[in-house]
């Protein structure tokens, strides 16, 4: 799978700041760095970014 796109609402960006201590800006820079990172299928068939 290859990220060409984050969309941002306000929930997730609520839940990446208050549970991870990350900004968007942050996962952007890992998403669409040349180290690209492992995207995981959680419970419920969510995906989520490993680095």
């Amino acid at each position: 799978m290859h990220i060409t796109e984050l969309v941002w609402d306000e929930d997730t960006v609520l839940h990446i700041q208050k549970n991870h201590h990350v900004t968007p800006e942050e996962v952007e820079d890992v998403c669409f760095s040349e180290n690209s990172p492992l995207i995981e299928v959680g419970r419920g068939g969510s995906q989520y970014i490993t680095f």
